[in-house]
């Protein structure tokens, strides 16, 4: 991982960082990297300028007129999305960047975009505020604003799985935006995140490839050999032990290939047609549901393919935070298990035992916190769910000795 300190300077003396990279990325020559040394700041802006640059000249290839709908959930997202101030040191000004981003990427282009918001039941009214920023916007009718508590509860695919708004840790809501943008005739549905963490002038490279080779899906990879994922550089590392374990009983549980590695990343490209399929199929709502839509396309054996990109990690005002990393990891494991028997595929009775062991946020930190073997520190994010390198009799036999 790379440290992102540059640009954490860079935002502390109040430059705009996006509109920066976009800058660079509008030079008339191509960036290669022997200039980088030329460039003022880092490695990270110059690599994303080159990626928008890459960007741009991909959306100015395409022939075909397209519509596209970029959606996003919003949960206790208040102050990313307002302008960083001395009372909102955290701002990111986000929604004002994604419009940048796009109008920046698509002015002048035989392309149509709308952004479809979908506020998740967040008791700060996220929703609320983003319609309170819609006329502080240049095009303020492309922006669509919608609440999940509209739908929910009710008997519509697929929010009739859902008893209520707090069912839904932001899958519900990016169901609802998705659909949203089908109805609207989109040809192409993309999802992110709420936060500056994905500059969607990258769209265009996505855009590119899912045209040029017919795809249901183009998925951005943050593990890709060349991808740039850079961490905050306050973002704690010693829970990567942790992270492994809890990855590696997921992994498991999965029987078939998955189209990327990094199942959780917030950039993903669908054409209407399939994200419809994928959205009234959903049956996990929480931050596993990335998991669900991932194993569903995997069984369905759809033309996908993964892409690098890069991605500047937005930390500090994570609903991480409120919900708790244990918490989360528990319902990762709950929703793998739930996409898997959806889709077909059986559980084992050890790794069902093991899911029991590890079925809250209390019971996995207890477990993270008792002895590890070695098996366990062994483990690298590139083999997980190899049960040759730990077994699920082994997990098992190592979650009893515990209890």
């Amino acid at each position: 991982m790379k440290s992102r300190t540059n640009l954490f300077e860079l935002d502390a003396a109040n430059t705009n960082w996006p509109e920066l990279v976009q800058m660079i990325a509008d030079q008339p020559y191509p960036l290669h990297q022997s200039g980088l040394d030329a460039l003022p700041g880092d490695a990270s802006i110059f690599g994303l300028a080159r990626r928008l640059q890459e960007s741009k000249l991909a959306v100015a290839r395409l022939r075909p007129k397209l519509k596209i709908g970029i959606v996003f959930a919003v949960w206790k997202e208040t102050n990313r999305l307002l302008a960083r101030t001395q009372d909102n040191p955290l701002g990111e000004n986000s929604l004002a960047v994604k419009f940048s981003a796009l109008e920046w990427l698509l002015k002048d282009s035989r392309i149509e975009w709308s952004m479809y918001v979908v506020d998740d039941g967040c008791p700060e009214q996220s929703g609320h505020v983003v319609e309170q920023l819609r006329r502080s916007l240049s095009c303020p009718e492309r922006l669509h604003v919608d609440y999940l508590d509209r739908v929910v509860p009710g008997n519509r695919p697929p929010f009739h799985r859902l008893k209520s708004v707090n069912d839904s840790k932001k899958g519900g809501a990016i169901a609802l935006g998705c659909l949203n943008a089908i109805k609207d005739n989109c040809d192409y549905v993309v999802y992110t995140d709420c936060d500056n963490s994905v500059h969607l002038g990258q769209l265009g490279t996505l855009l590119e490839v899912a045209e040029r080779e017919t795809l249901d899906a183009v998925l951005g990879d943050r593990q890709a050999p060349t991808s740039d994922f850079v961490k905050h550089p306050e973002r704690r590392f010693e829970d990567d032990i942790a992270r492994k374990v809890v990855a590696h009983i997921g992994r498991l549980m999965i029987p078939i290939s998955l189209p990327l590695s990094d199942v959780p990343s917030p950039f993903k490209l669908f054409t209407a047609g399939f994200c419809n399929e994928l959205m009234e199929e959903l049956s996990v709502f929480d931050f596993a549901f990335d998991y669900d839509v991932v194993i569903s396309i995997a069984a369905k054996d759809r033309k996908t393919r993964a892409v690098p990109y890069t991605f500047l990690d937005s930390y500090e005002s994570s609903a991480w935070h409120s919900i708790g990393t244990y918490r989360i990891w528990a319902d990762k494991l709950r929703g793998i298990a739930t996409s898997v028997s959806k889709n077909g595929y059986a559980i084992s009775a050890t790794m069902r035992e093991i899911l029991l062991q590890l079925d809250s946020g209390e019971k996995i930190q207890a477990a993270m916190a008792a002895s590890l073997p070695e098996a366990a520190n062994n483990l690298q994010f590139g083999k997980l769910g190899n049960s040759s390198n730990w077994s699920p009799d082994e997990i098992l036999t190592w979650l009893r000795k515990g209890s």
